[in-house]
């Protein structure tokens, strides 16, 4: 009996270690924080140009519409308060502001996971901080991309002003 009772437990003892295999191998595969925004963290951009800023996300989950919310934010600097220019949440909604108008809209693909936007008519004022913020449950944190903008006048070196 002694030996039946050994085998039994010998058998049960790859099975045992299998699921921990697959718990672990899946925790790490989708951590609770897995979302990743990928950003250009500095952009120069000629005055009077078109830009396209880009702000593209990983995660490991697949985008739900229903769930999924994007918001674009402007900052003046990092000490200023963000002013909303662009969100999703069920749809796209430009908001219409003071500062951008018409000027800015949105290129992405939201099947690619790309939410980058384009700013038309660059003006020295647009110089700042923009935010590119990600909300795709069952991801537990926001992904956040911070791109600092800055407007020149006239291009140093070779060609034209460079677009982002």
């Amino acid at each position: 009996m002694h030996f039946t009772l050994q085998k039994r437990n010998k058998t049960w003892m790859p099975a045992t270690n299998l699921s921990i295999v697959g718990l672990v191998v899946y925790i790490l595969a989708c951590p609770a924080s897995s979302m990743d925004v990928l950003v250009h963290n500095q952009i120069n951009v000629l005055n009077g140009t078109m830009v396209r800023i880009q702000c593209i996300f990983t995660s490991c989950y697949k985008m739900d519409v229903n769930k999924f919310a994007m918001n674009w934010t402007y900052q003046e600097n990092t000490n200023e308060t963000e002013e909303m220019f662009m969100t999703y949440k069920k749809g796209m909604m430009p908001l219409r502001t003071d500062r951008f108008s018409d000027r800015v809209q949105f290129v992405g693909n939201l099947e690619k996971n790309d939410l980058s936007i384009t700013l038309s008519d660059v003006q020295l004022s647009d110089e700042g901080v923009y935010n590119c913020y990600v909300r795709n449950p069952p991801d537990r944190i926001q992904g956040h991309g911070i791109i600092n903008m800055f407007v020149v006048t006239e291009c140093k070196g070779r060609g034209k002003g460079r677009e982002q």
